[in-house]
């Protein structure tokens, strides 16, 4: 992986892509990117009202995720990388859903923290839903954040812009498990079958 690539995706490359970004049914970037990059894909996520997500890749990285969120549509980030975030630890799912509100208040409409086997904690309106992680057999545990993320992102580009986080995190809790139990770090019998036939009926639980 030439991480130094990231580097060469300045604000002016985005800025040179406006169109794209204009007309993109969702932006997804994770803060391998520069800081100064991050904050310019969330301007012009404001101003085309382009729905942005934004995934953390390490608690040092966090460094990278601008002061202001505004425009950013949504987070994904674990506990650790959250904790970063706000400058604090976070002791329990309490403390979690403060710092989630915190965030929240900096401008992000919408966050999902991944607590691994505990499953993940979403924003649903001004409430936290836990969602709990689904039993595997747990083979190998690379790639199983990454799974996560993907089928998040894939769901909320399925829903013609009703952008249903419960019913993404329920596939993206789907496709973490059937990732764990296989030793490749992405399932071989990966596909848009195996996520359209998840079952989410039932709306997000509230606190």
């Amino acid at each position: 992986a030439d991480m130094a690539v990231y580097d060469r995706l300045a604000p002016d490359f985005i800025d040179a892509g406006q169109a794209q970004l204009a007309g993109a049914a969702l932006v997804v970037a994770d803060l391998n990117l520069p800081h100064d990059t991050v904050a310019a894909l969330a301007v012009q996520a404001r101003r085309h009202a382009t729905p942005l997500v934004l995934v953390a890749v390490s608690e040092p990285k966090m460094a990278r995720l601008p002061a202001d969120l505004s425009g950013v549509r949504l987070l994904i980030l674990n506990a650790g990388e959250l904790a970063a975030r706000v400058g604090r630890p976070l002791a329990d799912d309490a403390a979690i859903a403060h710092a989630m509100r915190e965030v929240r208040a900096q401008g992000a409409r919408d966050l999902v923290v991944t607590r691994g086997a505990r499953g993940v904690l979403v924003t649903a309106g001004e409430r936290i839903a836990d969602l709990p992680a689904l039993p595997s057999d747990v083979v190998d545990v690379t790639g199983a954040g990454d799974a996560f993320a993907a089928a998040v992102c894939w769901s909320l580009v399925q829903d013609d812009g009703s952008f249903d986080l419960g019913r993404a995190c329920r596939r993206g809790l789907h496709l973490s498990a059937l990732t764990l139990g296989v030793p490749e770090t992405v399932h071989p019998g990966l596909g848009p079958d195996s996520l359209a036939a998840v079952s989410t009926e039932h709306p997000l639980p509230q606190d």
